[in-house]
């Protein structure tokens, strides 16, 4: 069958127009995939590595949120941490939803609900650390152990009256005097420092140094009875005074115990330190191997791209190639078609 040069004309064009789809059509959908790899790296793993971040730096953030609020002295100050500490809050709640819809590999879902699972452990830890902390403000038992030095002074400066008094008065029993006053100075000191102690020791065992303090307050009765006794009339005055000074001591040690069995130098700062802290540092582990699974696949979908990109690049180029030795062959063919038409 004789083709017509109209039929030539229309059969080299439709080749040509149909090469000319079909690599079209090949960059078309190689820029499409191209565009689906961007949009992943931008949307999911780049924006997961962000938002983990987010997290590592919100979460060390309450960490040192909760150690000011320990040493911290007003309410109002305690106020704005714990409102800052609440922010934080709401912000690592949001940041673990969107990496949870960003997610797409179950395994990884799995992982980051455990760690949603731990943070939620450690909002109750700091809620308590909170509540400790509350139960004491440093102002107030700095105040009691300064007012409690101060009655230990005026104590200890009667104490040296009635032994300058006896000096003078020239009592026959002015050795046994000197003794026991000195005895009485001796058991305040020790009593002085179990009671500061029990304020100022983190994780002290309270109960064991009230005790101690209750043993030495003991003994320095026994010591006062006999003072009493040695001094007779003579230092009767100086004897009431100190005996009201060692009732407000007693009476402010007491409530320096109390406190120290809530303090926030005490079990506040164990509970942060022992039991907080590790587990935050477990959680920012968990972040920061999310973050670097995450920017793994960013480095796999890369290579990737790269490499669909190279195979449309060589694709194209066989194609444009065909499509052009073919343009050749058409344009031979047709004028040699011509030349013989003639």
């Amino acid at each position: 069958m004789r083709l017509t040069l109209k039929s030539k004309l229309i059969a080299a064009f439709a080749v040509l127009i149909a090469l000319t789809g079909a690599i079209v059509y090949t960059a078309f959908l190689g820029f499409s995939q191209a565009s689906a790899k961007l949009d992943h790296l931008a949307n999911n793993s780049s924006e997961q590595v962000r938002l983990s971040m987010v997290l590592v730096d919100s979460l060390r953030q309450s960490d040192v949120i909760l150690s000011e609020h320990i040493l911290a002295s007003e309410e109002s100050e305690m106020d704005a941490l714990e409102t800052e500490l609440m922010s934080l809050r709401a912000e690592r709640a949001e940041a673990v939803a969107t990496i949870d819809a960003l997610m797409q590999i179950p395994a990884e879902k799995e992982a980051l609900a455990q760690l949603a699972t731990r943070m939620a452990e450690l909002d109750t830890i700091s809620d308590e650390v909170l509540a400790m902390s509350r139960q004491v403000t440093n102002d107030k038992a700095l105040d009691l152990s300064l007012e409690s030095r101060d009655d230990t002074a005026n104590i200890l400066a009667t104490m040296l009256r009635l032994n300058t008094l006896a000096s003078e008065a020239a009592l026959a029993n002015a050795s046994e005097l000197g003794l026991e006053i000195a005895e009485v100075e001796q058991h305040l000191a020790h009593a002085g420092i179990a009671e500061r102690d029990a304020l100022l020791t983190p994780g002290a065992d309270v109960e064991a140094l009230r005790e101690e303090w209750t043993a030495q307050m003991a003994e320095l009765d026994e010591h006062m009875a006999n003072l009493v006794t040695e001094i007779g009339f003579v230092g009767r005055a100086d004897m009431d005074i100190l005996r009201e000074n060692l009732d407000a001591y007693r009476t402010r040690a007491v409530q320096i115990f109390d406190l120290a069995k809530v303090d926030s130098f005490g079990q506040a700062t164990v509970l942060l330190v022992e039991h907080a802290d590790p587990l935050m540092d477990d959680i920012i582990k968990g972040f920061i191997d999310l973050v670097d699974t995450n920017r793994a696949d960013m480095a796999d979908v890369m290579a990737e791209a790269t490499a669909e990109a190279t195979n449309h690049t060589r694709f194209l180029t066989v194609i444009a190639s065909a499509a052009i030795l073919i343009g050749i062959l058409a344009a031979g063919w047709m004028s040699l078609t011509l030349s013989r038409g003639l």
